[in-house]
């Protein structure tokens, strides 16, 4: 009888290593799919112009000029505090920060930063797997 559990657990636990062996690789590619693609975007994107939309005007300083955007304004700010509280200029600007992530100039960056947390998720399930199984007579062994 011990010899039947005993090689059931090795069944188990090779099955765990080759399914960790798999997670591993999975994430090996994710990584070097990520990083392959976030660089092709950075290149491809280059030094495209900044996004024009909800300007409201242009600044001139040093020779060089600047577009003054609508919700930076202290106004629009204002505004948006007085007709939906902190909470909602605060949801405004999450909102802009998001999106911003998804523009031209950032998204390399928010590729590369969800490939590299994408990878380490499989290597961390990958090493969580790997770790030996306790049998219940080794549990039984330790309690004493």
């Amino acid at each position: 009888m011990m010899g039947q559990n005993r090689s059931d657990r090795d069944r188990k636990m090779a099955d765990a290593a080759r399914l960790a062996a798999k997670i591993r690789r999975l994430g090996y590619v994710i990584l070097c799919a990520g990083l392959i693609v976030s660089f092709a975007v950075y290149f491809i994107t280059g030094q495209t112009p900044d996004n024009q939309t909800g300007v409201i005007g242009y600044e001139n300083s040093g020779g060089s000029s600047y577009a003054i955007l609508a919700d930076g304004s202290k106004r629009y700010q204002y505004d948006m505090e007085r007709i939906g509280g902190k909470s909602m200029l605060f949801a405004a600007q999450l909102y802009d920060w998001f999106a911003s992530l998804w523009q031209a100039e950032n998204l390399p960056y928010t590729l590369a930063a969800l490939s590299i947390a994408a990878a380490l998720a499989c290597l961390l399930l990958a090493h969580l797997i790997a770790l030996p199984m306790l049998d219940e007579e080794d549990d039984s062994s330790w309690r004493g």
